[in-house]
């Protein structure tokens, strides 16, 4: 992992709307982490417990969009999230395994070249290809993409979305499972991930709502206000996203 000398250099900064990029936001919650603290980078893992710790919340005052500000640069976000070791990811498998399961019966279509966004150490990955799809995947932490590759044979790079991919291919299902909420500019990525899917293909993600009724009545108290989540989204703000970006439809379960 990072070394905390390392991660005390870490500043925060003001950011705009990354949707619509307006300034114009009102908050709606005080941030409950010490800005001036360290910060260690396994608190960017998955299985990361710091449930109720968060940076500023702010929302938009013209789109809606629910986000963190101020917040770290992009360059200390991918140092953060690339230098965790995350071991308990790997001890829950088991689990995830039953939930994948779930999420590939609705994946369309149903064969192809399938790219996985945020795919950890690859258990998505391998449920799809053990259903027939050509399977590639792109993991932020150097600890999750080195276990894909080495220990189950994957192709998986380390890296984050938009960069330039090793695989010259287009693909006909891309995937984001609970990842667009801790991107720096969701617009960004979805429309770098929309030039990468073949005519007719989709894109599949899932992402906490913040527009649903428990977060709503329990508000500041909502569990999934954490510290390696910007962007809160409910439906509203996952269609205006996804449509602004030339996507023709969006659909929700």
């Amino acid at each position: 992992m990072e070394s905390a000398r390392d991660l005390t250099s870490i500043t925060t900064h003001q950011v705009s709307c990354s949707v619509c990029d307006s300034t114009k936001s009102k908050v709606l919650y005080e941030a409950t982490v010490n800005l001036e603290s360290p910060i260690d980078c396994n608190r960017f893992n998955c299985t990361n417990p710091g449930h109720g710790e968060h940076y500023r919340i702010v929302q938009c005052t013209d789109c809606q969009m629910v986000y963190c500000s101020p917040r770290p640069s992009l360059e200390d976000l991918l140092n953060l999230y690339g230098g965790g070791e995350d071991f308990s990811y790997i001890e829950e498998e088991g689990g995830r395994r039953r939930t994948f399961r779930k999420s590939l019966r609705h994946i369309a279509p149903k064969s192809g070249r399938l790219l996985d966004v945020g795919c950890n150490t690859g258990v998505f990955l391998e449920l799809a290809a053990a259903e027939g799809f050509e399977c590639f995947g792109i993991e932020p932490s150097r600890f999750a993409s080195r276990y894909a590759r080495n220990k189950k044979g994957l192709n998986v790079i380390c890296g984050a979305v938009p960069c330039d991919l090793p695989w010259k291919t287009t693909f006909d299902v891309i995937t984001l499972w609970d990842v667009i909420e801790h991107v720096e500019k969701p617009l960004e990525t979805v429309r770098f991930l929309r030039t990468l899917l073949e005519p007719g293909g989709c894109l599949h993600l899932s992402t906490m709502d913040v527009g649903a009724l428990y977060p709503r009545i329990v508000g500041h108290s909502w569990p999934w206000f954490m510290q390696i989540k910007l962007h809160y989204f409910k439906r509203s703000t996952m269609d205006d996203l996804l449509l602004r970006d030339g996507f023709k439809s969006v659909k929700f379960p």
